[in-house]
Parts: structure tokens; C-alpha cells; sequence
């Protein structure tokens, strides 16, 4: 009877650290949701500032000859989310090889040869401020691009989310596209 009973403990404690184990798995998997759900809402709030902008937003971008009707302006950051960051490189390493001259990269961080060793293939210039290319009033953590025209308006725009990948694929699909078109013209 003494077994028995202390077979049912150990069962039920075996029980019970197994649902112990599942619910800390759950309540990981709830908070990684909410901290994406907080990225898209950051998101959101960004593409709505960015969407009331005018041109006063970009500064220092020279659209050089009449030729290039548009520019993509890319900024990325160290501190960014890795897998955002890599994604970034991968579509501005295919971009820059076609249109460098359309492609404007800007790195903001300490470590110069960080995109190197994440294989980038672009040329880029480093600036320790993200205000010495456009006028935003928060902090810059995630990967984000511009399209721009010649009168420095946003045309579509960018920000990296590990949430929505497919988006930043969309993004870079219509704007190799466009320029494309602007290429064959």
C-alpha cells in the first residue's frame, strides 16, 4: 500500500513538473508574441509618421542626374534584429549589384566590418547618427529603406520586422521592379 501510494506521488509529481515545464513553454511562445505584436505596433506607428511626412524628412540626398528618378536610401543598425538584418543584406547585395547607382546604404553602428562579416557585398558609409540623413525623432534599432524621388518625397518605405517578412519581400520585389522599368526607359 506504502508503494503504491508513493508511486501515485511520484507519478503525479512527474505529472506535475511536465505541465510545469509546458506552461513555461507557453508562457515563453505568449511573451515572444507580445513582443511582436509591440513591434508592430511600432511599425504602425512609424508608417504613419512616415505617411504624413514631406520632403523635409530626407536631407543630404543627391538624386545625381535626371536619369535617377528614384533612390533607395537603407539604413541599418547594429543593434537590429539579426535575422532582419541578414534578410536586409541579402535584398541590398542583389539591389546594389544592379543599380548601385540607385542605392544609397548607411550603417550606424561601432563595428565597422559587422556587415562584411554578415556577408554584404555593398558598398556603404558608416554615421553615428541617424539624423545625418533623415529627420526621425526616435531611436533607428530595425533596418528600414526610403524609396525617394528627385523632390526627396517618399514614394514607399520600409521597416524590417521578423513578424512580417513577406512585407520587406514585397518591398524590394516592386522596387527592383520599378527600377527595372526606370533602367529600360
Amino acid at each position: 500500500m506504502i508503494d503504491k501510494k508513493k508511486n501515485i506521488i511520484v507519478f503525479l509529481a512527474i505529472i506535475l513538473g511536465l505541465l510545469n515545464l509546458f506552461l513555461i513553454y507557453q508562457i515563453i511562445n505568449k511573451q515572444n508574441k507580445i513582443n511582436a505584436l509591440t513591434s508592430i505596433i511600432q511599425i504602425v506607428e512609424s508608417k504613419e509618421r512616415l505617411g504624413n511626412l514631406n520632403s523635409s524628412i530626407v536631407k543630404e540626398i543627391k538624386i545625381k542626374d535626371s536619369i535617377n528618378k528614384l533612390k533607395l536610401i537603407s539604413v541599418i543598425t547594429q543593434e537590429g534584429c539579426i535575422s532582419c538584418i541578414q534578410a536586409e543584406i541579402n535584398y541590398l547585395n542583389q539591389l546594389s549589384n544592379k543599380y548601385k547607382n540607385f542605392v544609397d546604404i548607411y550603417f550606424i553602428g561601432d563595428n565597422k566590418n559587422y556587415l562584411k562579416a554578415l556577408n554584404s557585398t555593398f558598398k556603404y558609409k558608416i554615421i553615428t547618427n541617424i539624423n545625418e540623413i533623415v529627420d526621425i525623432r526616435s531611436k533607428v534599432i530595425q533596418p528600414f529603406s526610403l524609396l525617394i524621388d528627385s523632390q526627396k518625397k517618399i514614394q514607399k518605405f520600409n521597416i524590417a520586422s521578423v513578424v512580417a517578412p513577406e512585407k520587406t519581400e514585397q518591398f524590394y520585389s516592386e522596387v527592383l521592379s520599378l527600377l527595372d522599368i526606370i533602367n529600360d526607359n
